[in-house]
């Protein structure tokens, strides 16, 4: 409907109308917008003269000026209120065929409802600058719908009030609910950190709605359309229950209608305005699809879309395409639809990007008492919260701020003395109970996983997938690198439908399905290591010998910091401890020590280090001027090598040294070598004192710092260090560097050299040896097995 027709409806004649005292073609343009423009400034803007209201009327000229002061004055209330007293009852059937209402004589008119109706059309005229959808009879039709769907908000908010303790029984929601926050920017972990974005915490669909208005400032900006994301478990469904809850209970005195959908019912062949109607009418026949159309095109329904990341990958596109349409069609609907974070929400356009928090301590706590007073056990509450502070868990992880996992952990408190002796258990049973108890709340629908035919060949295929990441050092993932391990995988070539198991669809099931991982940003991210930790354990347990030495040539060249910690080495060793020492640990170390000292020695440094660096000290010199000085001793350098591999570390810890442990190696300086070696620094001495006594403190410096002392001292200065009588700095040897390669290239070149350093590196050689031990009680062990 245009404007000058919405006008032209209101006219009778010269000296009758349809609105008291408005009968002309220039006083039903100006009633209208004098009507919804009540500010002094917006009226001054308004034409002076009859003549260009009568080319409102007649369509030749438009408000076209003034479109945005009327939508950003229109109250509707406002409008609804001065039309009840102007409309004319007399003549006011023939309003109602004006606007193609054909209403029967004996028919009472219901002008509180035309007023509403009269309102909103020229609100959407309005919105439209001049041009809306024709609203007015659909909404006359539809009759006083502010109590119409009682019956559908009852049966939603007894089905919708309800959830599932993981791994326990249903309980009233709002008895256990505890609020999220919602914000702007993404969080995957609850901080400390001062907060700098736009948040709710306590949202609402109006305060969704307004989030932009009362944080931005934003008066002319309503937040209509929101999309609201979250990793698996965070409590994105609960938080859509809640707010359906709270709409449905203002129901009566809004009159907006709210209505929640569970997208992972949606199939290709639904139309989705259907699939909308169907699940209203399953509960309150009286909602037609007459009605649903009037509703939505008014603006009368609060659409809260759950799942977008659990519909069937295959028929997202069909989804998104008719979710697009739809959009656009009914503008005036707030809609709010949930989903993970996943690659098919680029489809989704023109929608706000809101965030679901994780908890904070507070948030936590709250949860743990809920759950307690539930069990009638809240004395525990300190003995959970000591376990979340100190336990394997750790305050700031994933357990302490994810509800679906703290809810968990406070269910299971009284197992806490058991897993803490078991981690392997722990990870075990919650991993169980995340595959089987995370959809609970979602019953009576069953899990469906799109890359397998049933949870355990999702665990048999991701227990692949985790022991290949784990075995690498990749405790989080590019999307590129997720496609390549994927790729890796083969475990499913046996299944019955193996043409399921694609990258998209796996994807989907580790990240939505399971919630074991989630998406932020472009990576992949477990939400807890131990989990891959656990899985990787699993896989590498039941495997073969041949599988367990890949995996030891794999582990020699992951450094310690890569994995951060020996837990998923624990685990395997705990469940198979023969296998993990045999062919595991043995093989790195079968590689290292031979026969031969000197060879063995040779293996050490090239296969535990990334490259050594030796200080070569001429022992003559220090002598002679240790005495020179009659000092007491000497401080040597420390350059410090550190082991290149959690291996090596892991062995380290064995034998009883800590996995940190700094190696210094020295040798006597002897001059030129057959092998090549850089490192830029020289070895200078100074006197210096310990505890009163003197000692002869030589230090190892680049060559630019002893160019620089030598330049002071060569112009007369005290560079403070020793020197000849010629004010050249002494020199005390050279510091070397060894590359592995070099070792291996050409070990013979090595031999003279590594005696050389074995003889002047006691700490070194004592840990060498200790080590060597350990590799001899593995071959005994590996004899007495029968292995060999």
């Amino acid at each position: 409907m245009k404007y000058f027709e919405f006008f032209q409806a209101f006219y009778i004649g010269e000296k009758d109308g349809y609105l008291k005292g408005q009968y002309t073609t220039c006083e039903i343009p100006r009633f209208f917008v004098e009507t919804v423009l009540q500010t002094d400034k917006s009226r001054e803007k308004l034409p002076g003269d009859d003549s260009s209201y009568d080319k409102w009327f007649q369509g030749s000229s438009s408000p076209r000026n003034h479109w945005s002061n009327l939508r950003k004055e229109f109250d509707e209330d406002k409008v609804v209120e001065v039309l009840h007293d102007t409309i004319d009852d007399r003549n006011v059937r023939g309003l109602l065929v004006n606007f193609g209402i054909n209403s029967p004589g004996t028919e009472q008119v219901n002008k509180e409802l035309l007023c509403v109706a009269v309102a909103q059309q020229f609100k959407a005229i309005i919105d439209g600058k001049g041009t809306g959808q024709e609203i007015l009879a659909d909404i006359y039709r539809s009759g006083n719908i502010k109590s119409d769907f009682v019956e559908y908000t009852k049966k939603a908010s007894q089905r919708y009030g309800v959830m599932r303790l993981i791994g326990g029984t249903e309980v009233p929601l709002e008895e256990f609910f505890v609020c999220n926050i919602i914000g702007e920017s993404e969080r995957v972990f609850a901080d400390k950190k001062e907060i700098t974005t736009t948040y709710l915490d306590n949202p609402t669909l109006q305060a969704i709605k307004d989030i932009h208005k009362t944080k931005r400032g934003l008066e002319d900006y309503d937040n209509n359309r929101t999309l609201l994301i979250g990793s698996g478990g965070c409590g994105k469904s609960l938080m859509l229950q809640h707010l359906f809850l709270v709409a449905a209970e203002e129901y009566p005195q809004t009159g907006e209608l709210p209505i929640f959908i569970e997208l992972r019912h949606f199939k290709n062949s639904d139309n989705l305005f259907d699939f909308i109607v169907e699940s209203v009418h399953s509960r309150d026949e009286k909602f037609t699809s007459e009605i649903a159309q009037s509703l939505l095109l008014t603006g009368r329904i609060k659409l809260l879309l759950d799942g977008f990341d659990e519909i069937d990958p295959s028929e997202v596109d069909v989804f998104l395409e008719q979710f697009e349409k739809f959009s656009e069609k009914y503008e005036d609907v707030q809609i709010l639809i949930t989903s993970r974070n996943n690659d098919a929400l680029s489809g989704i356009h023109g929608y706000t990007r809101l965030y679901v928090w994780p908890f904070d301590t507070e948030q936590s706590e709250k949860l743990i008492e809920k759950i307690l007073t539930y069990n009638n056990d809240l004395e525990a509450k300190e003995t959970v919260m000591d376990y979340i502070q100190h336990g394997f868990l750790q305050k700031d992880g994933i357990f302490a701020s994810h509800p679906l996992l703290l809810t968990y952990v406070t269910m299971n408190y009284s197992q806490y003395g058991r897993f803490s002796s078991d981690r392997v258990l722990f990870y075990k049973v919650t991993y169980e109970a995340l595959l089987s108890g995370h959809d609970d709340n979602k019953k009576p629908y069953d899990r469906v996983f799109k890359s397998v035919d049933d949870a355990e060949q999702f665990s048999e295929v991701f227990e692949q997938f985790c022991a290949y990441t784990y075995r690498d050092g990749k405790l989080s993932l590019s999307n590129s690198e997720f496609d390549t391990y994927f790729n890796m995988l083969d475990k499913h070539h046996k299944f019955k439908n193996p043409g399921k198991m694609k990258v998209k669809n796996f994807k989907h099931d580790v990240c939505s399905t399971a919630c074991i991982m989630y998406e932020k940003a472009y990576d992949i991210f477990y939400i807890d290591p131990g989990f891959q930790e656990y899985l990787f354990t699993q896989y590498y347990a039941k495997s073969n010998t041949d599988e367990m030495k890949k995996l030891s040539n794999s582990l020699r060249n992951v450094p310690y910091g890569q994995l951060e910690s020996f837990s998923g080495l624990d685990m395997l060793k705990g469940k198979v401890e023969d296998k993990f020492k045999l062919f595991l640990l043995k093989p790195f170390l079968d590689d290292i020590f031979v026969k031969d000292e000197t060879q063995s020695f040779l293996g050490f440094l090239q296969h535990c280090f990334n490259g050594v660096f030796i200080e070569e000290i001429d022992t003559l010199i220090v002598d002679f001027h240790r005495k020179q000085m009659n000092a007491s001793g000497i401080l040597y350098p420390r350059i410090e090598n550190y082991a290149k591999s959690i291996l090596v570390d892991y062995v380290l810890r064995e034998i009883g040294i800590e996995h940190d442990y700094t190696f210094t190696l020295y040798a006597d300086y002897v001059g030129g070598h057959t092998f090549d070696y850089r490192t830029g620094r020289r070895i200078i001495g100074q006197e210096n004192s310990v505890n009163g006594n003197k000692v002869l403190l030589i230090d190892s410096r680049p060559q630019d710092v002893y160019d620089f002392f030598s330049e002071q001292s060569k112009n007369g200065e005290d560079c403070g260090y020793l020197i000849y009588e010629n004010r050249l700095l002494i020199d005390f040897g050279i510091e070397a560097y060894i590359e592995p390669f070099a070792i291996y290239d050409d070990p013979d070149a090595f031999m003279d050299y590594a005696k050389n350093v074995m003889k002047h590196s006691s700490e070194t050689v004592k840990v060498f040896n200790k080590m060597k031990s350990y590799h001899r009680q593995l071959k005994s062990a590996y004899y007495n097995s029968g292995y060999r």
